[in-house]
């Protein structure tokens, strides 16, 4: 697998990165390219392993993570020149089961700046400076769940937030970034075998706020799952 940059497709990086930060809308910052192979603009060009995350722009990093041979990695470009900065690989036991069509290396990372956050079901949450070292790890065993476990990381006013539902002991989790301290940890009973990243919403910027008995200016945790979609108070 490749991946490449065009000088057509440039995109400001944000200050914190994350799948689909800012609700997945992205300002317009010039058209994109028909074809990303085609030579015409191509800065560059770097091989990488399989994987099948999102690769998240931050600053002058871009991160991933890729599969190979049995193996996990989470990987840190130069996004100027597309050298690999760091290859970190991820310790797990076993690999979690996956559908042949998908990854074990599905989550895409979070970055704050400062440090880089992956998340790996056959391990669990790892944590990195920008220089590749490990700041601290939150290890979990593999979920009872046949095709992985893709939910990314979410990154807010300091708090890293995950979700996962599987067949069995579904949850939210919100952590502190810096430290790997969880906060609080609140399960979701009923909710079977779902994949979806939660989103952050400030009541305060939607219509007819306060909603849900919520007060506005507070902010929301909201997660679509099996049959239902959810809102969690992000305290």
């Amino acid at each position: 697998m490749f991946f490449t940059l065009t000088a057509s497709a440039t995109f400001a990086a944000e200050p914190v990165a994350f799948f689909r930060a800012g609700y997945g809308v992205v300002d317009s910052a010039g058209s994109l390219p028909e074809t990303i192979v085609s030579a015409d603009g191509l800065i560059w060009k770097t091989p990488v392993a399989a994987g099948h995350s999102t690769p998240t722009v931050c600053g002058d990093g871009i991160y991933l993570t890729t599969f190979e041979n049995g193996k996990l990695f989470t990987v840190a470009l130069d996004r100027a020149t597309g050298k690999v900065r760091w290859s970190q690989p991820v310790p797990h036991d076993r690999l979690e089961p996956y559908h042949p069509t998908g990854s074990p290396a599905a989550a895409s990372c979070a970055c704050d700046g400062e440090r880089v956050y992956a998340f790996f079901g056959s391990y669990g949450l790892l944590c990195y400076d920008l220089g590749g070292k490990l700041v601290w790890s939150l290890p979990m065993k593999p979920f009872q769940d046949e095709f992985g476990a893709p939910s990314s990381p979410v990154l807010v006013d300091g708090k890293l937030l995950l979700n996962e539902d599987h067949d069995l002991d579904s949850f939210l989790l919100c952590i502190e970034a810096a430290t790997g301290k969880q906060l609080w940890r609140t399960a979701r009973g009923g909710f079977t075998r779902s994949y979806a990243t939660p989103i952050v919403v400030d009541t305060a910027q939607l219509p007819g706020a306060p909603i849900l008995g919520v007060a506005a200016g507070k902010k929301q945790v909201i997660v679509a799952g099996a049959l239902q979609l959810a809102a969690y108070d992000l305290a």
